[in-house]
């Protein structure tokens, strides 16, 4: 987790920079509105998996894959690979078996950099290629670790806690039970006391 990578968080000067600008073209591509209709598409499919039972684990059954597909989604990620992609980030997030999470992450990134190269698509992956920051296979690879292995597990927290505090903090939970819980207001309760992206934001010192 706190190894040097060749990206934004962990550069600095005009290294940064160039990785930044690269992402940020990239991201700035998205088109709101599709992501938005993907999300709440991603959303009722994960809650009509479990809706039957009756009973479901918010963390494994809905917050989990619903950050997995939306993000993989973005840049262009196949399900085999996503999935492998997601697995290795979380275990390096943990520390259980982080070496070798982290050889499933490379692998799973790599295959998802050598599709565009070959096939380009309307994906995050193909726009970073052709980028004037000219990133080579280990740099794109490393972009692609912070924009979508990286993203899932904070995601995955962020989606977990906000839904928590709906349900249990006095704050929020009785106007949820009146129909009028303000979910914005308590996402942003959790970005700014409990954000789960503390323990990824770490730099090294020149």
């Amino acid at each position: 987790m706190l190894e040097r990578w060749p990206n934004a968080p962990r550069s600095s000067g005009a290294v940064h920079s160039r990785y930044r600008a690269a992402n940020t073209a990239a991201i700035d591509t998205v088109d709101q509105y599709r992501l938005r209709t993907l999300v709440d598409q991603n959303a009722d499919s994960t809650i009509a998996a479990f809706h039957t039972a009756g009973r479901a684990d918010l963390l494994a059954d809905h917050a989990w894959p619903l950050a997995l597909r939306s993000l993989n989604a973005l840049p262009g990620c196949p399900d085999g690979s996503g999935h492998r992609c997601a697995d290795g980030m979380a275990r390096v997030f943990d520390g259980v078996n982080a070496e070798a999470g982290n050889e499933s992450l490379t692998r799973a990134i790599s295959d998802l950099v050598a599709l565009p190269r070959q096939q380009p698509g309307d994906d995050i992956t193909s726009r970073l290629i052709p980028h004037p920051a000219r990133l080579d296979d280990t740099q794109m690879l490393h972009q692609l670790v912070t924009l979508d292995g990286a993203g899932i597990e904070p995601l995955t927290n962020l989606i977990t806690n906000t839904v928590l505090k709906l349900l249990t903090d006095p704050e929020f939970s009785a106007e949820l039970h009146a129909g009028g819980a303000a979910v914005r207001e308590a996402l942003d309760a959790v970005l700014h006391r409990d954000p789960p992206l503390a323990n990824y934001c770490v730099s090294h010192p020149p």
